[in-house]
């Protein structure tokens, strides 16, 4: 039986890939960011 926790990376990993975003340049991708940012928030 494996008792790796999926439901946790499947929460968290998606949410910290997004906010990763932060760290791009701003200039010329803020649609990316806004789309990413509302898919972080609904998922959390």
């Amino acid at each position: 039986m494996s008792y790796f926790p999926w439901l946790t990376i499947l929460v968290v990993l998606p949410i910290f890939a997004g906010s990763l975003i932060f760290f791009l340049p701003h200039k010329g991708n803020k649609i990316v960011r806004w789309y990413t940012i509302a898919i972080c928030l609904l998922e959390f």
